[in-house]
């Protein structure tokens, strides 16, 4: 009897459409590289109406900052190859799913430059968490300065030569092997470099690291694993609406493609649910309107046909398949000013 009510609640659309969120999974963290500069995360931000890209490194904590005028592939590909030249070449780059990262010319950069490059699954910015994090810190930095009208490069000196709580060590001695010289007067006993060949601070953040994850796996349950063709929901990005998908294919890090509508997402098991409802058969055109990205795709047709715009969900997207076309009207006739008259001298002037 109890399996049957499951069965039935599984197998209800209406059930599976208002479903709470899906709870979270014990800690799987990334691995930490021995070496500096080895494993770097990197993602966009905009603070005050300013575009920045910045580049964390997994084993020390150190981060670069750019302002970025532009926040293109091409601009990335010289910010990258300006930090790589200065740092070095890292072996992975963990970066999310935007356009930019996911591009041909940045793919055939890493092919080049002999990096790999780690995609997050998209709308779970907990996989990419160290940049995440570093973004969250130089924000911080970046609000203060701007309040107390102090240069931020200086801030971020300041938090580079701070030893951590955890390592005791800090973020510049763990990258350069010693400390930088601030505008503050410091022996240069200081200043010598101390390089840590027995691996203190590497323990110290591991074990750090381990205690963290403890913490983290008291309220997680780990989730049965999917397998291809099971029938799960989708849940909507930014909501707690669902909508009906099948997994087409397993991906590392527990992350799955699923269809939805004619369409392939990949998305993390964070944000899907086993369920019972057959998915939906929409038209092949036509991507479910929760779903749709911001952004305007026209079809190839003349310039008289309309196209038809729907708006969902705070996203504006068009619709190749209306054909009608519009029916204009004439411009109204303005108003006939004092100086566009016709003049028409009197009739009793008029030459005989």
């Amino acid at each position: 009897m109890n399996q049957q009510v499951t069965d039935l609640v599984k197998g209800c659309s209406i059930c599976a459409a208002v479903q709470p969120s899906q709870q979270r999974e014990p800690l799987l963290p990334h691995e930490i590289p021995k070496t500096p500069w080895t494993k770097v995360g990197m993602d966009f931000f905009e603070f005050r109406g300013r575009h920045y890209l910045i580049m964390t490194d997994y084993s020390t904590n150190w981060f670069e900052v750019s302002d970025m005028s532009r926040i293109t592939t091409h601009a990335l590909i010289d910010q990258c190859r300006f930090q790589f030249g200065w740092h070095g070449v890292p072996l992975t780059v963990v970066v999310d799913s935007g356009t930019q990262f996911r591009s041909a010319e940045f793919t055939r950069f890493a092919r080049e430059w002999n990096f790999e490059v780690v995609v997050s699954s998209p709308h779970y910015h907990q996989s990419n968490g160290k940049a995440e994090n570093g973004v969250k810190t130089v924000k911080r930095m970046l609000q203060k300065c701007y309040l107390d009208t102090k240069d931020p490069m200086l801030a971020i000196l300041e938090w580079r030569n701070t030893p951590s709580e955890q390592t005791g060590f800090s973020p510049a001695q763990r990258m350069f092997a010693h400390r930088c010289r601030m505008p503050l007067p410091v022996s240069q006993e200081l200043l010598l470099p101390e390089v840590d060949r027995e691996g203190r601070a590497y323990d110290k953040h591991q074990q750090a690291r381990k205690i963290q994850a403890a913490y983290y796996n008291l309220a997680t349950k780990p989730l049965p694993p999917l397998t291809t063709g099971n029938q799960v929901a989708l849940q909507v990005p930014g909501s707690t609406s669902w909508v009906p998908g099948t997994v087409v294919h397993s991906l590392p890090h527990r992350a799955y493609e699923v269809e939805s509508g004619g369409w392939r997402y990949k998305r993390n098991w964070r944000h899907l649910c086993p369920t019972l409802v057959p998915p939906a058969t929409p038209p092949a055109s036509r991507r479910p309107s929760c779903l749709r990205p911001r952004r305007l795709s026209f079809d190839t047709c003349s310039m008289g046909e309309a196209i038809d715009q729907h708006h969902c969900s705070g996203e504006l997207v068009a619709s190749p398949q209306t054909k009608s076309v519009p029916q204009y009207l004439p411009p109204p006739t303005p108003p006939l000013r004092r100086s566009s008259r016709k003049s028409k001298p009197p009739e009793g002037y008029t030459a005989c």
